[in-house]
């Protein structure tokens, strides 16, 4: 959940990140980035290279060396968290939408959020957020 969460990847990019996946070492000068996670495919075929803080490094870190990921047992821990919660159960696949929804909620924009989540159009992203996002309120005068 923290790999999701911290790249906003597809639950299949995990899949494929666990099986095949690797870590490279960040050569820029952004503050609280300690890696990148690689997944070696996403859905329309290229590689994928994420820039994480290092909580979300260790996490995928400690994925590979696992080597294996399981769909249907992350759906069904989840949909176990959420009934232990007491709140409607929902799929791992909401966690990239919340990722984005945060990201925008916190000021980003939504180009940049497109980009993160390798859309290949932002228009995507922005059509999502029109009904999900909630922007932070700007001054106004009253």
């Amino acid at each position: 959940m923290d790999v999701q969460a911290g790249t906003g990847w597809h639950v299949s990019e995990l899949v494929r990140f666990a099986r095949m996946g690797n870590v490279e070492p960040y050569r820029g000068v952004a503050q609280g980035i300690a890696g990148v996670l690689v997944c070696p495919q996403t859905k329309s075929g290229e590689p994928l290279r994420t820039a994480v803080s290092a909580e979300v490094l260790e996490a995928g870190k400690r994925l590979l060396e696992r080597g294996s990921f399981s769909f249907e047992k992350y759906t069904l821990a989840i949909k176990g968290a959420c009934t232990a919660a007491g709140i409607p159960p929902f799929t791992p696949g909401r966690f990239r939408h919340s990722v984005a929804t945060w990201a925008i909620e916190k000021g980003a924009d939504p180009a940049s959020v497109a980009a993160f989540l390798n859309h290949k159009s932002p228009t995507t992203t922005r059509r999502f957020y029109a009904t999900h996002a909630v922007p932070a309120k700007i001054p106004t005068l009253a």
